[in-house]
C-alpha cells in the first residue's frame, strides 16, 4: 500500500486553505442531516465522531459528492488514511499534542478531475461532512484521479 507523500509544508498549506474556506461559512461545519430554520442557514450534524479511527473504519467505501447544494453525481472511494506523525525527538507544543492530524486520500474511479475546493461528502454510515480536497495525482494513464484532504482536529 502506497502512502501519500505529504510534507509538513503541504499539510499546513492545505490546512490554511481549509481554515480560510471555513471562515466564509462559520455556521456550516462537519455534519450529516441538513436542518434549515425558516429563512435561516442550513446547519449540519454528524452521526459519528470525526476522528482518525472513524475514517480508518471507512476505508474502501464510497462517498457521494455535492457542491453548493447540487448533487454532482460523482463518487469517490476512500483509499488511504495516513496519520501525520512527527519524528522522534521533535518538541511537541501543547497545541500539537491536543490535535489529531491526518490525511485522507480519495480515488475517482472514473478519472474525472474536480477542481480543488470544499465539497459535501455523503456517506451511508458517517452522514455528511464538508471537506476541502485538492487533486494530488493521476494513475493508469489518467483513468484514476486521486484527491487529498488534510485534517487537524482537536482531541
Amino acid at each position: 500500500m502506497s502512502r501519500p507523500n505529504v510534507t509538513r509544508s503541504e499539510f499546513l498549506r492545505g490546512l490554511a486553505a481549509t481554515l480560510v474556506t471555513a471562515s466564509f461559512a462559520p455556521m456550516v461545519s462537519f455534519g450529516t442531516e441538513a436542518h434549515a430554520e425558516e429563512g435561516g442557514p442550513e446547519v449540519l450534524a454528524t452521526r459519528r465522531p470525526l476522528d482518525l479511527a472513524t475514517f480508518r473504519a471507512l476505508k474502501e467505501t464510497v462517498f457521494r459528492l455535492r457542491r453548493g447544494g447540487d448533487a454532482l453525481g460523482n463518487e469517490l472511494i476512500l483509499k488511504n488514511v495516513v496519520e501525520l506523525q512527527f519524528g522522534k525527538g521533535t518538541v511537541k507544543s501543547p497545541q500539537i499534542i491536543q490535535t489529531e492530524q491526518f490525511s485522507l486520500e480519495f480515488q475517482s474511479p472514473d478519472g474525472i478531475v474536480l477542481p480543488a475546493g470544499t465539497y459535501t461528502f455523503e456517506h451511508a454510515k458517517l452522514g455528511t461532512v464538508l471537506l476541502y480536497i485538492s487533486p494530488s495525482r493521476t494513475e493508469a494513464k489518467g483513468r484514476l484521479t486521486y484527491y487529498r484532504a488534510d485534517l487537524n482536529l482537536l482531541k
